[in-house]
């Protein structure tokens, strides 16, 4: 997709907030992908240290909630080795749909084998309505998480976007796919995800990566007059489960614009 973090603009104390989000959104991506993928050391520590910068300027209720999350994380970023991290990663999350913590939202919830195909094509609906297409370096479903948190990021700054330039019809669209994405997937299993995530996890980095997963998501939601789910959603049995890891996606991580304009 075209890099909309790339432009500047300035925002008024609405905007400001609303640029937290969305970049909220795109370090949670990048923290929750594969290290291999997105873990650069580099990248990471600029992304938490900008977004640091970002809730410290801003005014908003909530700010302080995320900054005690930031701050813990932030430190310890320098000495995370690549090696460590990739350990962790795949400790907790493995290499199928079936790990200790699964990253991928159909996981979550009781046993529904028949809807799994409906759930996983609405999902892929959000993708396609605003022209992304995926990279042919990701091997994930569209209902990882990384990639779910990146489909956020690009409507929240998408919306930005339009409001700088005064087209408020786009903007409303954004606002409304990404209310209703929230509300009918993140919503329901990030809990979850992220208090599994902070049982299973071995080391304070990725138990730090839970603790704010978990707090931005039911900031997210306090914001719009969302329910968010219950932490203790269970994943479904495997047993039971008609696999579904080799579903043809057309998502990925790095998804790119088609050709949309804002």
């Amino acid at each position: 997709m075209s890099d909309l973090t790339s432009i500047k603009t300035p925002f008024n104390d609405c905007g400001a907030e609303l640029l937290v989000r969305s970049q909220g959104y795109r370090l949670l991506a990048v923290l929750l992908r594969h290290p291999e993928i997105g873990g650069k050391k580099n990248l990471t520590q600029t992304l938490l240290k900008d977004y640091k910068k970002l809730l410290v300027d801003i005014e908003a209720p909530w700010k302080n909630r995320l900054l005690v999350h930031v701050k813990k994380l932030v430190p310890i970023r320098p000495h995370i080795s690549k090696s460590e991290w990739i350990g962790e990663y795949e400790y907790c999350f493995g290499h199928t749909a079936h790990s200790k913590v699964s990253p991928y939202e159909l996981e979550y919830g009781e046993e529904h084998s028949h809807r799994e195909p409906q759930e996983l094509a609405d999902i892929t609906a959000f993708y396609q309505a605003f022209g992304l297409q995926v990279s042919e370096k990701s091997r994930e479903r569209g209902d990882h998480i990384s990639i779910e948190f990146e489909l956020m990021h690009f409507l929240t700054f998408k919306m930005i976007y339009a409001l700088e330039r005064g087209e408020k019809e786009h903007a409303v669209v954004c606002e409304e796919a990404a209310l209703r994405f929230l509300s009918d997937h993140l919503a329901r299993w990030i809990p979850a995800f992220a208090t599994r995530l902070a049982q299973t996890a071995r080391s304070d980095w990725m138990r730090a990566i839970a603790d704010f997963c978990l707090g931005f998501i039911l900031i997210e939601c306090e914001i719009q007059g969302v329910d968010a789910g219950d932490q203790n959603l269970p994943v479904r049995v495997i047993e039971e489960k008609l696999e579904t890891g080799c579903v043809s996606c057309h998502l990925s991580p790095f998804a790119k614009d088609s050709g949309s304009s804002s």
